[in-house]
């Protein structure tokens, strides 16, 4: 299943448009999820995203703009890749300084998006092949998740619970176990009961993080340290 999102302030073109990805993907033989977006709420739900079909004017939204938070956002994971479509020639070279994976002009749709589309699925499954996995074991059942797709872990009782895009699991353990394996890969511990994952960090204070799923968590005051080191890095991602 590839997900994707078509990302245009025009609503009548993002219904065209989809029923053209739509039509495309059938003849490759790939099963597809579309999902329409207007403005940059995109950002918030790109982790959910293989690939992003991102109009690079819309009003008063830099489609350039979303890009870059997006690409900041998904450095880790390489995922979801960006194809940049506009009528707006003048603006190429700008949007080609963003790295997209690939540029298609309006005009050009109809020839241009199919062979766009085959390369891009054949990037999308390279980079999943690549991207590190973890597995959970909820009793008898293994459940195995990508790694930056866990949004954050926490514990009840004699459990772990893991937060992630697809859902919520739980698995019979200790999360200073949990810990001890995530630890440097790009995990937090922000209190004695919660891990939480740095690619999906929006923003960070004292203490309180935000998730780019909006979900908000609290940072133990014995815990103040690890304030310095998510800004730090999060700085250093716009890099």
């Amino acid at each position: 299943m590839i997900n994707i999102a078509i990302v245009d302030d025009d609503k009548s073109f993002c219904g065209i448009i989809t029923k053209k990805i739509i039509n495309a993907c059938e003849q490759l033989d790939i099963e597809c999820n579309t999902e329409s977006f207007y403005n940059d709420d995109i950002i918030k739900r790109c982790m959910e995203m293989d690939l992003i079909f991102l109009d690079i004017g819309m009003g008063n939204i830099s489609g350039i703009d979303v890009a870059k938070d997006i690409i900041r956002k998904t450095k880790a994971t390489k995922l979801p890749l960006i194809i940049f479509l506009t009528s707006m020639d003048h603006l190429v070279f700008s949007a080609l300084k963003v790295i997209p994976f690939s540029y298609i002009r309006k005009v050009d749709l109809e020839s241009s998006l199919l062979p766009n589309i085959k390369e891009a699925v054949e990037a999308i499954n390279l980079y999943r092949k690549e991207r590190e996995k973890y597995t959970i074991r909820c009793g008898r059942t293994a459940y195995t998740v990508f790694l930056d797709d866990i949004y954050y872990i926490d514990n009840y009782k004699n459990y772990v619970y893991f937060h992630t895009v697809q859902g919520d699991f739980k698995e019979r353990t200790l999360l200073s176990q949990i810990d001890q394996k995530l630890c440097d890969k790009g995990f937090y511990r922000i209190n004695s009961g919660c891990l939480v994952n740095r690619v999906h960090i929006f923003s960070s204070a004292k203490k309180e993080i935000i998730l780019d799923n909006g979900v908000s968590l609290n940072i133990s005051d014995g815990f103040k340290d690890v304030t310095e080191k998510i800004l730090k890095d999060m700085v250093n991602d716009y890099d």
